[in-house]
């Protein structure tokens, strides 16, 4: 699409600049950016087959990290050095930014299931890697864990005992209440172990009409009457919020009376674990694997562009001759963000390339801000799908912010684009709870769970003020207005200046000053006025 503004534009008139008269305090500097306006295009989401996605678009080849977040906040996405910002009140349907504070961020059973199963699958240890592989040539029958978890658990519930004892003299609880029951193996991981005593006995002393306590201070009193210093099984110990005691065992105890007892097995060539009898899926894979995430700068690789290639045909179902390595490098490689260390904060866009025994299956495009993570896009090998890599990623994106809000305590924020609330396709992204839409006129922040309900009923919505959307919307690009004398321009290869410093000496068409008035309501006043320079010839 051609720009809006410059020769062969809206015919404004606004390249012959041989009247204008610039002084030297006029000259400002800025960001050049090519304004295109206002944009429709078929629409992905509903398939009725109409052009009713609308956007405001323009394109910016470089900017800072900061600048980008601040079109963040304000609903923009990019797509290479294109920015568009959805036009909500004009779609058939509407996309609204939604984001995730990853300090708050809960999964979901699913979400926690293809982690687990992932973890079974994938060794991300390699001191765990290197133990399996020296099993792999021993044939267990069954499992090793069935014949050593009763010893552990025995050994567990004897250092429980011991607890449980002390807290008799404490609360003079009658002996059959002390009984320690309900072992469990918690996430279908046998070397973790976890028990509800607390919880019961918290219950008991409160149906005695003894003073309240919690389970939690019952389970804190468990841990200080409970040594394990000379345990062969259990490695720690600790209490949940909720009063559940746990103890992990030690894997290392296991693994080597596992090997003792099986080093004369029968070999068959694979181990059977008993992951591989939780897991209805059927077994692991027979070779352990390994599951690195490297962090590298945008960038072209054959190896990527084939695999976006493969996704792109498989999952998409796009024509193979129209993903090309030029729509790729368009698409992903290019970035208008300016790589940069703040605070020892690394900026800018990256790859998260996901190697397993050290073979690229995934990509994930991302942009770092001081914020944010803004997850650009993610592709895989087709091949690997039954991992579920689009959610594994995911997940692997909000441990890494997680990670890195103790040392940057701003940046906690997760943005997974946009989200079409009419699309079923779309609305995973709600399921990363507790994430927030933005609202498209006030630009606050809202939970999905009060948004759902109101889109439920309209399309398009301010969340701040559901019944007056449209009329909201028209008021704040009609403020916008005023702004449109201040923001900086420059045609050609000429000075940077605000629009007013020409304004009165050229003609300007209706349609053109409404233009810059969306540019102004969309980009920002400080961004339009104070960094970006508009291109007009």
């Amino acid at each position: 699409r051609k720009p809006v503004f410059g020769s062969g534009g809206d015919g404004s008139g606004w390249v012959d600049m041989r009247n204008v008269r610039i002084e030297d305090d006029q000259v400002r500097e800025g960001r050049p950016v090519v304004v295109y306006g206002d944009s429709t295009s078929l629409c992905n989401y509903c398939r009725k087959g109409v052009m009713g996605r609308w956007a405001f678009k323009m394109r910016v080849v470089e900017m800072s990290a900061v600048e980008y977040e601040m079109l963040l906040v304000r609903g923009w996405r990019r797509s290479g050095t294109l920015l568009y910002q959805p036009c909500d009140d004009r779609a058939c349907c509407a996309q609204y930014a939604i984001r995730l504070d990853v300090t708050r961020f809960v999964p979901t059973r699913a979400q926690a299931r293809i982690q687990r199963r992932i973890d079974r699958l994938l060794s991300t240890n390699s001191e765990r890697t290197s133990q399996l592989k020296n099993r792999q040539t021993s044939s267990v029958q069954g499992s090793w864990r069935d014949q050593f978890l009763p010893e552990a658990i025995g050994e567990v519930e004897q250092v429980l005992q011991r607890g449980l004892r002390a807290l008799h003299e404490v609360y003079d609880i009658p002996a059959t209440t002390l009984m320690p029951g309900l072992m469990q193996n918690r996430s279908n991981v046998n070397s973790h172990l976890c028990s509800a005593v607390a919880l019961r006995l918290a219950s008991t002393v409160q149906k005695m009409s003894r003073p309240p306590v919690t389970a939690r201070d019952i389970a804190e009193r468990l841990l200080a009457a409970m040594s394990i210093t000379d345990a062969q099984f259990i490695e720690t110990m600790s209490a949940s919020p909720n009063g559940f005691v746990n103890w992990r065992l030690k894997d290392s105890a296991l693994v080597s009376l596992a090997d003792e007892n099986h080093a004369s097995a029968p070999q068959d060539g694979r181990p059977t674990t008993s992951d591989e009898l939780d897991d209805p899926q059927g077994p692991p894979s027979p070779v352990p694997q390994t599951l690195e995430v490297v962090f590298c700068p945008v960038g072209f690789s054959e190896e990527d562009f084939n695999i976006f290639r493969a996704y792109q045909i498989a999952v998409h179902h796009e024509n193979p001759s129209d993903v090309t390595a030029k729509r790729y490098k368009e698409f992903l490689v290019d970035s208008p963000l300016v790589q940069e260390t703040v605070n020892g904060h690394n900026l800018g866009s990256f790859r998260m390339r996901y190697l397993l025994d050290d073979k690229v299956v995934a990509v994930g495009i991302v942009d770092i801000t001081p914020c944010y993570l803004s997850s650009v896009y993610l592709f895989y090998d087709p091949n690997h799908s039954s991992l579920s890599l689009g959610v594994y990623s995911a997940l692997r994106e909000i441990a890494w912010v997680q990670s890195k809000v103790a040392s940057h305590s701003s940046f906690r924020y997760y943005s997974m684009g946009l989200y079409a609330h009419n699309c079923p396709k779309m609305r995973y992204k709600a399921q990363y709870a507790n994430s927030e839409l933005l609202c498209p006129v006030t630009y606050q922040w809202f939970p999905h769970s009060e948004c759902s309900p109101l889109l439920d009923q309209a399309t398009f919505c301010c969340f701040a003020d559901p019944e007056h959307s449209y009329d909201l919307k028209g008021l704040v690009e009609k403020e916008a207005t005023s702004a449109v004398k201040d923001i900086l321009v420059c045609i050609g290869d000429g000075p940077v200046i605000r629009l007013d410093a020409i304004v009165r000496e050229l003609s300007f068409s209706e349609k053109s000053l409404s233009i810059l008035a969306r540019y102004v309501s969309a980009a920002g006043t400080e961004l339009a006025t104070k960094h970006f320079v508009v291109k007009l010839g």
